[in-house]
């Protein structure tokens, strides 16, 4: 359809049959090459990974095309992270996005004061991006589908099942979301009370000296100190807590 002929057809439908724009909208033939697509796959993923973007018929691109991640009724301006298109990063490259694609969006680790990604701690609920062509904020042009981000669950283990005094056991933990210096790691008699005495511990940083910075995954070895037999399990606790448990690893053994 050219110029002439959408301008005569739409002074036509609005003079003669009163249509709305909405209506004569929806008799327009569909922009070149279908319809545009923004597409966010998984549909879930924990707290930590990263998303697939992929887009399709977007005409009009350039060298600052840019996905940006929100929440579902936040506005356009800030994002929570956003990166260019072409470079993955709040650089812009010098080739222009082409009309489809995909990407793998970034993650940045806390506090990501520039937004240059995906936080890593980003709370746990559902999100959405959004696909501008340029610098102007008005360049909104299209929405992705929503996706969940899911809470990570710390996970500690031990190296051993079976353990006698004297002999070297390492503690292993990961996905901490929100690590701290004075996380920490205590051997415990298998089922005792939160807040019972611990027998041997350590902060995450291997000493009994809090750390400068938090680690959400890591290894901490410990020889077995003479312990009465029985069944115990590290637990991992946050910032100093004897309370706010983490997490609890597999029984281990302890012999005499």
């Amino acid at each position: 359809m050219t110029l002439d002929e959408l301008v005569a057809l739409l002074e036509h439908q609005h003079a003669q049959m009163g249509l709305t724009i909405g209506e004569i909208k929806a008799q327009l033939p569909p922009p070149p090459g279908g319809p545009i697509t923004f597409v966010v796959t998984p549909a879930s993923q924990p707290q930590g990974t990263r998303f697939n973007l992929t887009w399709t018929n977007v005409s009009g691109t350039t060298v600052q095309t840019w996905a940006g991640l929100y929440r579902h009724t936040q506005p356009d301006s800030p994002s929570i992270g956003y990166v260019y298109l072409n470079s993955l990063t709040q650089v812009y490259g010098s080739t222009p996005v082409g009309a489809s694609g995909s990407i793998l969006f970034p993650l940045c680790t806390p506090p990501c004061t520039s937004r240059n990604g995906m936080p890593t701690d980003l709370a746990a609920g559902e999100y959405e991006f959004r696909l501008f062509l340029n610098d102007n904020g008005n360049s909104k042009v299209a929405t992705s589908n929503l996706f969940t981000v899911t809470a990570k669950t710390p996970i500690i283990t031990s190296s051993l099942v079976i353990a006698m005094a004297g002999d070297h056991i390492t503690a292993n933990w990961k996905d901490i979301v929100a690590p701290t210096g004075r996380d920490w790691i205590g051997l415990f008699k298998q089922n005792a009370l939160i807040g019972t005495s611990r027998t041997i511990w350590s902060y995450t940083n291997g000493t009994k000296t809090p750390g400068t910075i938090g680690l959400a995954s890591g290894a901490i070895p410990f020889v077995v100190p003479t312990l009465p037999a029985g069944m115990y399990e590290f637990r991992l606790f946050a910032a100093d807590s004897s309370t706010l448990l983490l997490a609890t690893s597999q029984p281990i053994e302890i012999r005499v």
